[in-house]
């Protein structure tokens, strides 16, 4: 086997992994992009100009999508419920398995209030929190369908318009215990670590 066609296997791999293992849509034009460049180098040195077309025609697809990600802007909007009503409590336990990982079993039961999150008119999240004291709500559950992980809808309700929250005279967001793998999340949303190490706060 030449060297070259380690380039083809591993680039079909790539592929492949895109295809089966990111529900991102982000993380998987990303890869399969890288996945297609490679598999069209390949076919370059190859000498198979099909081959070649077929892959740069969907590496251009998946930074078209890309692009369209990054500064097409999305329209965002926000749906009060009741976290006891049916339509959460269905979301919550067609949503479970995420929404116990990240946030705990009883993080819906924990919360007072809650919202479903559109972007572009389609429903992508929820977030849930219960005011703890005048001024100050306390985030039980902040989830995005997968699909929408890119960061642009934490982005726009915790950085970019904070209208929702002011609207109800709330100055302060408390996330208390976050699960170790939001952290990194919840700081470039710019929540801080308080005096108490288990909870991160953010000032409105």
């Amino acid at each position: 086997m030449q060297p070259i066609d380690y380039v083809g296997y591993i680039s079909m791999a790539v592929v492949l992994i895109s295809l089966a293992a990111f529900k991102s849509r982000i993380k998987f034009y990303t890869v399969n992009a890288v996945g297609c460049i490679g598999l069209g180098f390949y076919a370059f040195q190859i000498h198979s100009m099909p081959v070649l077309c077929l892959c740069m025609a969907v590496a251009i697809y998946d930074i078209y999508r890309l692009h369209q990600r990054f500064h097409i802007q999305s329209t965002f909007d926000i749906l009060e419920v009741d976290p006891d009503g049916f339509v959460c409590k269905f979301y919550c336990e067609k949503n479970k398995k995420a929404l116990d990982a990240a946030f705990g079993i009883n993080a819906i039961n924990d919360a007072k209030n809650a919202v479903f999150i559109f972007r572009d008119n389609d429903i992508v999240g929820l977030i849930a929190y219960t005011v703890t004291e005048p001024g100050t709500a306390r985030i039980c559950i902040d989830y995005v369908s997968p699909k929408y992980q890119d960061g642009a809808t934490g982005k726009h309700f915790f950085i970019k318009d904070l209208s929702f929250w002011h609207d109800r005279n709330i100055e302060k967001l408390e996330v208390y215990a976050p699960n170790p793998k939001n952290i990194p999340y919840i700081e470039k949303l710019g929540f801080k670590q308080s005096i108490d190490p288990a909870t991160w706060e953010k000032e409105l």
